[in-house]
């Protein structure tokens, strides 16, 4: 090592050869050099080497011979397809699982008039849902042209060796709902309550699965993902989770409002009149409240999911840089 500089040297024959039966390499053929970077330990007088990680090993610019003198320094690797597989779940399971999850749940009530001769609430719903399974089923497709097999991961920490295991359940759930959806029974047959409750299930299940899977996703060396993306995530979960506990809750409220109208109508009909007037006024008010919600949720989860992509893309070691 001199001034920072790490200097080896090496003597051997140029051409190939073969010793104790096993072959070296012609090295006046080109080659690419290979460097990595990692942690080691000393015990007992003896040197133990960790692995580099993907993010710590680089190739030489271009294939060198033994005998060619010139600077020559390292490139980073870049793996784009792991980070157009992450982009592709962020969008799905950040930005349109949230829109289309809350749109079906809650607005029902709120949307009752046709757009195209279905629901508002529906066509926002499906709309969404549908391209959750087309973004999923890419970007699983995606990250299998990448490996090009089943791979295990070998990094700490252990749990994120779970990562492919959940992506893979996340997947099969996302193709298994709108296959539900296709055969559902009509509302009102007695079936219906059970596929709701399946249907309910499934979604939920696969939405919660697919961001605790980008949550490992973002620890991942080859992502390349900056630190604080966790943290960006973890305040989405809480804005997801206070917009629908404040739907729920107004939920609640509406459910409650017509039995109390009703006393008041079978005791004095000039005061039910009244009544009815006032939970109109309260019914529209709430509405109004909740429409507003939800384009505060729109534009919410859009800033999240674009900053989440944009900085997955842009890579940790760029912003660094």
């Amino acid at each position: 090592m001199t001034d920072g500089t790490l200097s080896c040297s090496l003597r051997r024959r140029l051409a190939g050869y073969t010793v104790a039966g096993k072959t070296r390499k012609n090295i006046a053929d080109p080659l690419t050099l290979l460097f990595a970077r990692g942690s080691g330990s000393v015990e007992n007088g003896v040197v133990s080497l960790s692995y580099h990680g993907a993010n710590d090993r680089f190739p030489s610019s271009q294939p060198l011979t033994a005998s060619d003198v010139l600077d020559d320094s390292a490139q980073d690797e870049d793996y784009p397809l792991i980070k157009l597989h992450g982009a592709l779940m962020i969008g799905a399971w950040v930005f349109l699982a949230s829109i289309g999850i809350v749109a079906a749940r809650y607005y029902k009530p709120v949307w009752k008039q046709d757009m195209c001769s279905l629901k508002v609430w529906f066509q926002i719903h499906r709309t969404c849902m549908v391209l959750v399974f087309c973004t999923c089923v890419a970007g699983f497709v995606v990250i299998f042209l990448e490996v090009e097999e089943w791979v295990e991961i070998e990094q700490k920490p252990k749990y994120l060796e779970g990562h492919p295991i959940m992506g893979v359940v996340v997947t099969g759930l996302c193709v298994i709902n709108p296959l539900m959806a296709l055969i559902r029974p009509h509302p009102g047959t007695k079936y219906r309550p059970i596929f709701n409750w399946a249907h309910w299930f499934v979604g939920t299940s696969a939405h919660i699965l697919g961001v605790a899977t980008i949550f490992f996703g973002f620890e991942l060396d080859k992502a390349d993902a900056p630190d604080y993306l966790k943290y960006i995530l973890a305040g989405y979960v809480g804005w997801q989770a206070l917009v629908e506990l404040t739907l729920e809750f107004l939920a609640c409220c509406c459910k409650k409002r017509p039995a109390r109208s009703d006393a008041y109508k079978m005791s004095d009909n000039g005061v039910a009149g009244q009544m009815e007037d006032n939970d109109t006024n309260q019914s529209d008010g709430m509405d109004s409240f909740r429409k507003g919600l939800f384009t505060i949720h729109f534009f919410v989860v859009t800033a999240i999911s674009a900053v989440l992509i944009s900085l997955l893309v842009v890579g940790k070691k760029e912003l660094d840089s």
